[in-house]
């Protein structure tokens, strides 16, 4: 699993709207009914009695144990906290996080025997881990190669020019590998490391541009071009770009990068252009898409959002299948999306003290839409000590059930329907 800045909207936690009218002749292999008495209540946890009163907004990721993961994100100073739930709403354990660095990214990754990576930076321009067994008990912590300095929007160009890029990733063979891209040198690093920091690897090449992971490759991008190289630093092939251009890859099947060019101006996204190139840094295929056309890997299945319309991907050839479509379509941004499980939610807005959902399986064969009404499932928005506590909500796909779990900085409630 890598992980790394792409598009700025990503960052934020926004609210997505979704609004759509052409949905209802959508059929699927399984049928799906979505009224309430469908759905049961499976556990609730208090929050605020767990981890205290939260005035910043909370987070859930789903690890690949399977358990559910939840933490606030506060500035430097302020509690840090975490807590580790089990499938049947069982708190695993709980722990606070140092208070005197940033919290870069709340989970680096959560491995499939439920350790947990959590990545600082620190005043002194350094990128700190903390591996989490567990048990919620600290078992390592160690630093990244190299220094790192903070990003904020007073930077000129030139200063935004000498930051150093981080991209990371964590296979499940106890090897944490690392691609540097250092501005202020010029140069180009790898690593590799074991799970408890140390370095047993590392090559350093003269280049640079923004760097990534995906799957088996690093992708290092200028305004140019974006060369690929595997995770031991060899280079593999050039990618050049058009002038503006930017390319994305999504992601990798088979050794095939899946991905996307484009060229952002006061349009938006124009000449929007899908890709599949091989190992070998041939095209395999081209489909050209309307402007603001979108590609993203959701959910198992490659997504791509036009105007009006959410798309899957067929990796292998590019073709394209409808999922919804209609004029009244909106998605506000990538945020809309569930990375993490087989099902995703998106969050409708109707007020300020109602919200609700709507489910979505990118992955079947036929997907359906899945309402849940305001009768049966619904967390209001609360609001305390003059702060609005705004639902947000994910799903899961577990075996064969169907789990929706909402919350705010209050409450965490999980409902359950059978499939």
């Amino acid at each position: 699993m890598a992980f790394s800045i792409s598009r700025p909207g990503a960052i934020l936690m926004l609210i997505a709207l979704l609004a759509f009218s052409a949905v209802g002749g959508t059929a699927s292999a399984r049928e799906i009914t979505a009224a309430p008495e469908n759905w049961s209540k499976a556990w609730e946890i208090d929050l605020a009695k767990e981890i205290g009163f939260q005035r910043y907004p909370v987070d859930l990721y789903k690890g690949e144990d399977g358990n559910l993961y939840f933490t606030n994100r506060p500035g430097k100073g302020a509690a840090k906290k975490i807590v580790a739930v089990s499938a049947d709403g069982k708190i695993k354990w709980k722990t606070e996080l140092p208070t005197e660095h940033y919290l870069s990214y709340p989970f680096d990754h959560i491995d499939r025997n439920g350790n947990v990576y959590i990545r600082f930076d620190t005043d002194d321009e350094k990128l700190v881990v903390h591996k989490i067994g567990p048990d919620g008990k600290l078992k390592a912590k160690f630093t990244l190669p190299g220094r790192y300095k903070r990003e904020t929007i007073y930077m000129k160009p030139e200063e935004l020019a000498k930051l150093a890029r981080y991209a990371i990733a964590y296979p499940n063979d106890n090897t944490i590998r690392i691609a540097r891209s250092d501005g202020s040198t010029g140069m180009l690093e790898f690593y590799a490391m074991n799970a408890q920091g140390k370095i047993y690897w590392q090559k350093r090449l003269k280049a640079g541009g923004s760097v990534d992971i995906k799957g088996p490759y690093a992708i290092v991008s200028t305004s140019s071009y974006s060369d690929v190289y595997d995770l031991k630093g060899n280079k593999l092939f050039r990618l050049p770009k058009q002038s503006g251009e930017t390319l994305e890859v999504a992601g990798v099947e088979k050794d095939v990068l899946i991905g996307s060019r484009f060229v952002l101006n006061q349009q938006g996204f124009t000449s929007v252009r899908l890709f599949g190139i091989g190992p070998d840094g041939k095209t395999k295929w081209i489909k050209k898409q309307e402007n603001n056309s979108l590609l993203y890997r959701w959910a198992g299945a490659y997504v791509l959002k036009t105007p009006t319309s959410l798309k899957r991907l067929d990796p292998a050839n590019g073709n394209l299948n409808v999922l919804l479509s209609g004029k009244e379509v909106f998605i506000s941004n990538e945020d809309l999306f569930d990375l993490n499980g087989n099902l995703t939610l998106a969050l409708m807005l109707e007020d300020q003290s109602r919200s609700s959902y709507l489910l979505l399986d990118p992955a079947a064969e036929k997907p359906v839409p899945v309402n849940a009404d305001n009768r049966g499932l619904l967390l209001p928005n609360e609001k305390k000590n003059g702060i609005w506590f705004t639902a947000k909500g994910k799903a899961f796909q577990r075996d064969n059930r169907l789990e929706l779990v909402l919350w705010h900085q209050a409450k965490i409630v999980s409902y359950a329907m059978e499939l």
